[in-house]
């Protein structure tokens, strides 16, 4: 990156950890002196039974699959207040088809297209966009639908055009 001119600055942090991930994001902010966009593509990736899910384990997931993203909006709020700026979340197809052999994945999709569509209510009379990139097929490169690629305009589309709080691919 630094040979194409781009300086790059990064923090580690568990996603489920929202103490941790919001110090991260502060620092990081410090260092960049404002955040603008914000994107949040962690997720708990777990396939196993609905019933076979613990209620613990459930809020673990939770907590990487929504909680981290709303710890992440407010961490940087006052950032994204001050530029109007972007958080991009990413979806899946779980979270309006929900699959009991992938449970709490199916619940933290749906729990986190529930936050961005609040976000985006919530935070658009303060100019700042908040939008959902719900893909509900395997990423594959070369898919002319879910390549990287692909995927990537979508979500350039959603930060240039601010005004759909979803797009479904």
């Amino acid at each position: 990156m630094a040979e194409a001119g781009i300086t790059a600055h990064f923090e580690v942090a568990d996603a489920g950890n929202i103490p941790a991930l919001q110090r991260a994001l502060q620092q990081l902010s410090a260092k960049l002196g404002r955040v603008g966009t914000v994107v949040y593509n962690a997720a708990a990736l777990h396939a196993t039974d609905i019933l076979q899910v613990s209620p613990a384990a459930l809020l673990q997931d939770f907590g990487v699959n929504v909680a981290g993203a709303l710890g992440s909006v407010q961490a940087l709020l006052a950032d994204l207040q001050k530029s109007g700026g972007t958080v991009l979340l990413t979806g899946g197809g779980l979270g309006t088809h929900p699959d009991p052999h992938y449970g709490a994945l199916s619940i933290g999709k749906a729990g986190l297209r529930n936050l961005a569509l609040q976000l985006h209510q919530r935070l658009q009379p303060e100019g700042i966009y908040v939008g959902l990139l719900t893909i509900t097929q395997g990423i594959g490169a070369g898919d002319p639908t879910y390549s990287p690629e692909a995927l990537a305009e979508h979500f350039w589309q959603l930060a240039q055009q601010r005004t759909s709080p979803e797009t479904i691919v």
